[in-house]
C-alpha cells in the first residue's frame, strides 16, 4: 500500500467487464464510459443500455477517437441503420413472393380440377346404366346433387366408395415435376442463405458467435434436405395410383386357389366380400388390391364414415360449379394434386425461414427476424401435415399422432388450404380474425402490468426496486418493439397482411407438433431420423437464439449490478 503505482491502480476505475483494464472509453452513442477501449471495440450493442453502437470495419467507434462527427462522410453506422438488402432487391423479392403465390393459385386450381368426373350433358342429368343418378346439375357437365343413394365425387354420381376413380399425387403436372420443383426451390434457398452470409461477413456485420450458430443450422439444413429428398420424397412422389379396396376377409384353406380369392401383402390369402355395404364396412386404400395387410401399422382400414371417405350425395355446396371440393376435402389433402402443392409450400416456407435467420441479432430488426424465423418454422411444419401423419406407402397407413381427432385435423389442413390458395384475396377478413386472436393477449399483458404497478406499491414493497425494473424493462421491450412494427409497415397493405398471418400462424403450429409425432410413429429407422432431423432444424433455432440471449442478458445484468454498486 505504501507503492505510489499500486495506490494509483487501486484508485482507477477499472472496466466492469473484464475488471484488468481502467475504464473510460466513451460509447457511441450512448456515451456510457466503463468500459475499456479494448473490450468497447468488440462490443455491437452496449451491455448497460443495450443500444446499438456505432461500427466502422466491425469494431465500435468511440466517442474519443473523433470519429463520431464524421461519421456520415466515412461510412460509419450502426447495425441499426445498415441495410442488408438494398431496395431494390426488397422489390425484386417481394415480386418473387407475389409470383409463388400466384403459381401456388393457378396450380392449386388446375390440381383441383384435373380429372374431375361428369355425369351431366347440357345442364341435363344423364343415366348410369339406365339409371337417373343425378338430381340437379349447376353447369354443363357437373352435378350438384346426386340421388340419395350414391355418392357425388365432385361432378358424377357413384354407387359404391369402390367405384371412385384413383387419385395419384401430383396428377396434373405429375409427381417428377413437384419433385424437381422442391429440389430447385431447396437449392437456391441454400444458395440465397450462403450469399447473404458472405455479405453480411464482408460488411462486418456478422458476430462470430452467430456464425458458427449459422454454419450449424446450415449444416442440418443439407442433412434434412438429403434426408428428406433421397428417402421420402421419392415415396410421396413415386407416381402410384391409390384406389379404394373394401377390408377383405381370410380365405379358408380349401378356398385359397379359386378365382376369388388373393394372396396380401402379409403372406396371407384374402377372399373379397359380396355382401352389400353397411356402416360398419371398413376399406383401405392402396395402389393395389394385394397391397393389403391386417397388420393396421403398416395398412389402415377406414369407416365410410371416416374423413377420407364421407362422401355425400352434394357435389361441394358453393364450389359445386368446378366440382373439386368432395375430392380435395376426402383425399385430395392426403394423396392427389393438392398434397403436393402442400409439400411445395412448406418448402417455400423453410427457406424463406432459413434466410431471415441469417440475419444477425445485433442489428435493428435482429430480433424480429429471429423470431420470424422459428414462427415461420413452425408455421412450414404444419403444411407438411399430409406428408408425416400418414405412411404413403403401398397401402396407406395413418399415424394417429397424439390421438387427435382425424376430423379436426381434416378441417383445419383443409381450410389452412383454402386460405393459403386464396391468401390475397382473404386478407381482410383473415385480419379480423387475428387481431380478435391477439386481443385477448393484450389484455392479458395490460393485467400482467397492472400486477406489477399492484405489487410494486402493496405488500410486496420491499422488492419494489427490483419490480420496478422489471417492469420498465418489459415495457421498454415491448415500445420497442411495437416501435420497430410500425416503423417497418410503410403501408396498411402490410400491416393487414402480417395480422392475416396470426391465425394461419397458430394453426400451423398446432398441425406442426402433429407433424413431428406422426413422422417419428412411423416404422423404420429413416422415418424416425427424418422426424428427428425435422425436430432438430427447429428446436437448434430456438435454443440458439435463446442461447444468444441469454449470454448477451447475462452481461447486460452483471455490468448493470457492477455500475450500480460503484454508484453506490
Amino acid at each position: 500500500k505504501d507503492d505510489p503505482e499500486e495506490a494509483s491502480i487501486e484508485e482507477q476505475v477499472l472496466c466492469v467487464v473484464c475488471y484488468a483494464r481502467p475504464a473510460g472509453a466513451r460509447l457511441n452513442p450512448c456515451g456510457h464510459t466503463h468500459f475499456c477501449s479494448q473490450c468497447s471495440r468488440r462490443f455491437r450493442t452496449c451491455p448497460l443500455c443495450r443500444t446499438p453502437l456505432l461500427l466502422q470495419n466491425g469494431q465500435a467507434v468511440l466517442d474519443d477517437e473523433g470519429l463520431a462527427e464524421r461519421a456520415t462522410s466515412s461510412g460509419v453506422s450502426t447495425t441499426e441503420e445498415r441495410e442488408i438488402v438494398s431496395g431494390s432487391e426488397k422489390r425484386l423479392l417481394l415480386g418473387l413472393g407475389l409470383s409463388i403465390w400466384f403459381f401456388i393459385f393457378l396450380a392449386g386450381m388446375i390440381e383441383w380440377t384435373h380429372n374431375i368426373p361428369e355425369s351431366c350433358k347440357n345442364k341435363e342429368p344423364a343415366t348410369t346404366r339406365g339409371n337417373l343418378t343425378c338430381q340437379l346439375c349447376t353447369s354443363a357437365v357437373k352435378c350438384a346433387r346426386c340421388r340419395w343413394d350414391y355418392i357425388n365425387a365432385g361432378g358424377e354420381c357413384f354407387r359404391e366408395l369402390e367405384d371412385l376413380p384413383p387419385l395419384q399425387t401430383g396428377a396434373a403436372f405429375g409427381g417428377t415435376f413437384y419433385f424437381a420443383l422442391i429440389i430447385i426451390t431447396q437449392s437456391l434457398g441454400i444458395i440465397a442463405e450462403l450469399t447473404l452470409i458472405r455479405r453480411l461477413r464482408r460488411f462486418e456485420l456478422m458476430p462470430a458467435k452467430e456464425l458458427w450458430v449459422l454454419m450449424t443450422a446450415l449444416l442440418i439444413e443439407v442433412l434434412r434436405m438429403f434426408m428428406v429428398d433421397i428417402f421420402v420424397l421419392q415415396e410421396y412422389f413415386s407416381g402410384r395410383w391409390y384406389h379404394i379396396f373394401r377390408e377383405p376377409g381370410l380365405c379358408e384353406v380349401q378356398s385359397a386357389a379359386s378365382n376369388s380369392s388373393w394372396l396380401g401383402s402379409d403372406g396371407f390369402w384374402y377372399c373379397g366380400s359380396m355382401e352389400p355395404a353397411i356402416a360398419s364396412t371398413r376399406y383401405y386404400i392402396a395402389s393395389s388390391q394385394y397391397a393389403y395387410s391386417a397388420d393396421s401399422s403398416i395398412c389402415s382400414t377406414f369407416l365410410s364414415s371416416s374423413p377420407l371417405l364421407d362422401y355425400d350425395q352434394d357435389g361441394g355446396n358453393v364450389f359445386s360449379s368446378t366440382g373439386g371440393h368432395p375430392r380435395f376435402s376426402r383425399q385430395g389433402w392426403v394423396l392427389g394434386g393438392e398434397f403436393a402443392l402442400y409439400y411445395f409450400f412448406a418448402t417455400v416456407i423453410n427457406e424463406v425461414a432459413d434466410n431471415i435467420f441469417v440475419v444477425p441479432t445485433t442489428s435493428g430488426n435482429g430480433w424480429r427476424c429471429k423470431l420470424l424465423s422459428v414462427a415461420l418454422e413452425l408455421f412450414q411444419l404444419g403444411a407438411l401435415c399430409p406428408a408425416a401423419i400418414f405412411a404413403h406407402s403401398e397401402c396407406l397407413h395413418y399415424t394417429n399422432p397424439l390421438g387427435v381427432s382425424l376430423d379436426l385435423i381434416r378441417g383445419t389442413i383443409v381450410t389452412f388450404g383454402y386460405c393459403i390458395w386464396a391468401f390475397v384475396l382473404l386478407m381482410v377478413p383473415l385480419a379480423i380474425l387475428g387481431l380478435i386472436i391477439i386481443s385477448p393477449l393484450l389484455l392479458v399483458g395490460m393485467g400482467i402490468g397492472l400486477a406489477l404497478q399492484f405489487a410494486r406499491v402493496g405488500c410486496w414493497g420491499a422488492y419494489s426496486a427490483r419490480l420496478e425494473y422489471w417492469q420498465a424493462l418489459v415495457t421498454e421491450k415491448i415500445q420497442r418493439l411495437m416501435n420497430g412494427f410500425m416503423d417497418s409497415t410503410t403501408s396498411i397493405t402490410i400491416i393487414i397482411g402480417m395480422f392475416a398471418f396470426l391465425p394461419l400462424l397458430l394453426s400451423g403450429m398446432f398441425l406442426g407438433v402433429l407433424v413431428v409425432v406422426g413422422q417419428a410413429s412411423k416404422k423404420g429407422t429413416m422415418e424416425v431420423l427424418t422426424a428427428v432431423v425435422l425436430l432438430s432444424d427447429v428446436l437448434f433455432k430456438i435454443l440458439a437464439t435463446l442461447g444468444t440471449e441469454l449470454v448477451d442478458f447475462a452481461l447486460h445484468v452483471r455490468v448493470r449490478r457492477a455500475v450500480a454498486a460503484a454508484s453506490a
